[in-house]
C-alpha cells in the first residue's frame, strides 16, 4: 500500500476536497477508480466541510484566547480582568446651572433641594432628564412682605448629570454560592453607582460601601466592592471575603442607585447666560422642602445655564480595551513616566479621544517642574475649564510625583476642508447606492481610523484609494484641501495671536491671488462704528481687515498681522473684534501647497462632519467612457 501523508495546507473546502482525492488516487486499493461517482462524491464533501468547520471552529477559538486577536467584546473583556482592567462605562454628561427661586413663606430662611432632583432640558425637541447628585441647601434672603406673606429670594449653583434614577435591592444569601449582584441596566455610568448595605431587612443602619481601586489599601474590614463587566455587558457587582473587602452578613440587603444616561446625545444643552434651558420638573415640587418640617410655596423659579452640558461619552470600544488595559497595568496607578500620564487619563476619562504629554523641559524655553498635558476630547476641540481642573485635581491627589505641577494645554487643532471631485459611469452605477452619502461616511470612517490623534498626519492618496473602492462606478476622484483653523479673541483688550499651521501654504509668486480669508466677525472702525468684517491676505505676506458695503471693499488695516508662506505661521497683531456672529468662532481659511498634511507633535487633524463647509462632492458622470 502506498503510504503517502495526505496534504494539509489548504484551507477551504474545495482544496480540502482536491487533497483528499489525490490522496486516495495514490492508494492501491482506488486504482483507476472513478472518484466523480456520486456515492464517494458525497462522502468526500462531507468529509470535507466537516474538516472545514473543524478547522474554523478552532481557529476562531485561539484567537478568542488572547488579547490581539480577540474579537468578541467578551472575551476582550474577560482578557482585560487579567490586567485588573474595568472598561469605561458610558459616561454622563454634566451640567452646571444656577437657579434663582421667589419663596413665600412664614417662618424657613432656607431653601432645600434634595439629592435626585429632576430638572427636564430640551434639546432639538428631545427631552433629557438631569439630576442633582446631593442635597442642596441655600439661605433666603428677605425680599418683602405682602398681605402678611413673607417673599424671599434666593438663588444657588447646582452640579447636574444627565440620567434617569435606577434603584433596586438584592438579598444576600450565604448558602447561594452562585448568587451575582448584576445591575440590570446596559447603558450606566459607573461613576453615579451607590451601593448601601442594612445588616438584615429590619434595620435602620446603613453603610455606604465604595468601589475599590487599590488592593494594597483593602483591609479585611474596609467597606468596599469590585465591580466587573459580565460577558452579557452588564456590570455585576462583588463584595469581599474577610481578608480583602469586609464580609457580609446573611440576609444583608444591598441596595444599589446608579443613573441610565444618554451619554453623548445630551451634550451641548444650554448657552452661557441662557435662561429657560432647564426647567424643575413639576413632579418634584411636593419634594421640596426645608429640613423636611416646612413646604414652600413658589411664586417663581428660573433657571440659568453657568456651563452647558458637556462630557457624555459612549461606552469604551473593543480596540479602545485592548490598548488601555495592559497599559494601565503597566502603569500601576502612579504617575511617573509620560507614558504613565497619558494612560491613566485616558482610562479615567472615557470623553477624552487622544492626549499628550511631556515635560517641561522640552519647552523652548526650559520650564522646569512641570508637567504639560494637552488633550483631544471626543466632541469639540478642547476640555472645558472644569473638566481641566477635574484632571488636574485627579492626577494630583494620589498619583503624582510631589512638587511636580501639572499644566493643560489646549491642543492645536486644524480642521480640514475637503473638496472630493468624482467622475462616475453612469452605466455601470449600482443604483441603491448613494455615492455622496458613502463617500462622507468613508471620508468620516477614516478620519476616526487614521487622523484624529496627535501627531497623525493626513494622506491624501491613502484617502482617495478608499473612496475609489465605495462602487465599480467611480472612475476616478481627487481630492482639493482648505485647512481651517477655528479661535474665539479677546473682546476686552487688543492681543496678538499666533498661528502654527505646520505646513507650507500655497503661493506660487509674490503678489498672487490672496489664498487665505476668513468668515465674518464684528469690528469697530476708526469711527467707533461696528460693522462685520473679514480677514484676507495680499498675496505679499500682509492680512488686511476689511468689511464690505455691496461689492466695494473697505480697509481699516492694510497690516493687522503677517503671513509666512514658508513656515505656516499666521499671526495677528493688537487685534480686538467687538463681537462673534451667531456666537461661532472667527475662522480663517488657507489654502495648502500640498495634498498631504502633517501634523506637528501637539497638533491634531480633524474632519467637521457637522460643518457646512467641512466636505463638497462634486460629480461628474462620464457615459462614454472608453473601455
Amino acid at each position: 500500500m502506498n503510504t503517502k501523508n495526505l496534504k494539509i495546507t489548504e484551507t477551504d473546502v474545495i482544496g480540502i476536497k482536491q487533497n483528499f482525492i489525490s490522496y486516495l488516487k495514490q492508494q492501491s486499493e482506488f486504482t483507476g477508480y472513478n472518484f466523480e461517482g456520486s456515492a464517494i462524491n458525497v462522502l468526500l464533501d462531507i468529509l470535507s466541510y466537516n474538516t472545514y468547520y473543524n478547522a474554523f471552529y478552532n481557529n476562531i477559538t485561539i484567537n478568542e484566547m488572547f488579547l490581539d486577536s480577540a474579537l468578541k467584546r467578551s472575551s476582550i473583556v474577560s482578557l482585560a480582568k487579567h490586567f485588573n482592567y474595568i472598561p469605561k462605562t458610558i459616561t454622563c454628561s454634566t451640567s452646571i446651572i444656577e437657579v434663582n427661586v421667589e419663596i413665600e413663606s412664614t417662618s424657613s430662611n432656607n431653601f432645600y433641594l434634595p439629592k435626585y432632583t429632576i430638572f427636564i432640558a430640551n434639546k432639538n425637541g428631545q427631552q433629557f432628564e438631569f439630576v442633582l447628585m446631593e442635597d442642596s441647601y441655600f439661605t433666603a434672603i428677605l425680599s418683602e412682605i405682602t398681605n402678611n406673606n413673607v417673599i424671599r429670594k434666593t438663588s444657588g449653583q447646582l452640579t447636574l448629570k444627565q440620567g434617569r434614577l435606577k434603584t433596586f435591592k438584592y438579598i444576600y444569601d450565604i448558602n447561594n454560592t452562585s448568587q451575582k449582584f448584576v445591575i440590570p441596566y446596559q447603558n450606566v455610568d459607573s461613576s453615579t453607582l451607590v451601593v448601601k448595605v442594612q445588616p438584615n431587612q429590619s434595620s435602620n443602619i446603613e453603610e455606604l460601601f465604595t468601589v475599590a481601586k487599590n488592593i494594597t489599601e483593602i483591609s479585611e474590614n474596609s467597606k468596599v466592592f469590585f465591580l466587573e463587566e459580565n460577558a452579557d455587558g452588564y456590570l455585576e457587582i462583588f463584595f469581599g471575603d474577610g481578608i480583602f473587602g469586609k464580609k457580609l452578613d446573611d440576609s444583608s440587603v444591598i441596595k444599589i442607585e446608579i443613573l441610565e444616561t444618554d451619554g453623548e446625545q445630551a451634550n451641548g444643552i444650554g448657552t452661557v447666560n441662557a435662561s429657560d434651558i432647564f426647567s424643575l420638573s413639576s413632579g418634584d415640587f411636593n419634594r421640596i422642602n426645608d429640613n423636611n418640617t416646612t413646604q414652600f410655596m413658589f411664586n417663581d423659579i428660573s433657571v440659568t445655564v453657568i456651563q452647558p452640558s458637556y462630557g457624555g461619552s459612549p461606552k469604551e470600544e473593543k480596540t479602545s480595551i485592548r490598548f488601555n488595559s495592559t497599559r494601565n497595568f503597566t502603569t500601576a496607578e502612579r504617575a511617573v513616566t509620560k507614558t504613565d500620564y497619558k494612560n491613566i487619563i485616558l482610562k479615567d476619562n472615557p470623553q477624552i479621544q487622544d492626549v499628550i504629554v511631556w515635560g517641561g523641559e522640552e519647552n523652548s524655553p526650559p520650564d522646569y517642574g512641570k508637567v504639560f498635558v494637552s488633550a483631544k476630547p471626543i466632541a469639540g476641540s478642547a476640555l472645558s475649564t472644569i473638566e481641566k481642573n477635574n484632571l488636574i485635581e485627579n492626577l494630583t491627589t494620589r498619583r503624582n510625583v510631589v512638587g511636580v505641577q501639572i499644566e493643560i494645554v489646549d491642543p492645536n487643532v486644524i480642521y480640514l476642508n475637503l473638496n472630493v471631485s468624482v467622475k462616475i459611469d453612469p452605466i455601470v452605477i449600482n443604483r441603491t447606492t448613494n455615492v455622496k452619502t458613502e463617500i462622507r461616511k468613508t471620508i468620516d470612517d477614516f478620519f476616526s481610523q487614521f487622523v484624529r490623534k496627535f501627531d497623525a498626519d493626513f494622506y491624501s492618496a491613502e484617502l482617495i484609494e478608499q473612496i475609489q473602492d465605495i462602487d465599480e462606478s467611480i472612475i476616478s476622484n481627487d481630492i482639493s484641501i482648505v485647512l481651517e483653523k477655528r479661535f474665539t479673541p479677546n473682546f476686552i483688550v487688543s492681543q496678538n495671536y499666533s498661528f502654527d499651521f505646520n505646513n507650507q501654504f500655497f503661493a506660487p509668486s509674490t503678489g498672487y491671488s490672496n489664498i487665505l480669508t476668513s468668515n465674518l466677525f464684528g469690528y469697530l472702525d476708526s469711527n467707533q462704528i461696528d460693522r462685520d468684517c473679514q480677514l484676507e491676505d495680499d498675496g505679499a505676506g500682509n492680512i488686511m481687515l476689511f468689511y464690505k458695503i455691496g461689492n466695494k471693499k473697505f480697509y481699516i488695516n492694510k497690516k493687522i498681522g503677517t503671513i509666512d508662506y514658508t513656515k505656516g505661521i499666521v499671526t495677528l497683531n493688537n487685534f480686538r473684534p467687538s463681537f462673534l456672529i451667531n456666537n461661532y468662532p472667527i475662522t480663517l481659511y488657507i489654502i495648502p501647497l500640498n495634498k498631504d498634511i502633517i501634523a506637528s507633535k501637539k497638533t491634531v487633524l480633524e474632519f467637521d462632519s457637522n460643518s457646512s463647509n467641512s466636505l463638497r462632492i462634486q460629480e461628474e458622470l462620464i457615459p462614454y467612457r472608453n473601455k
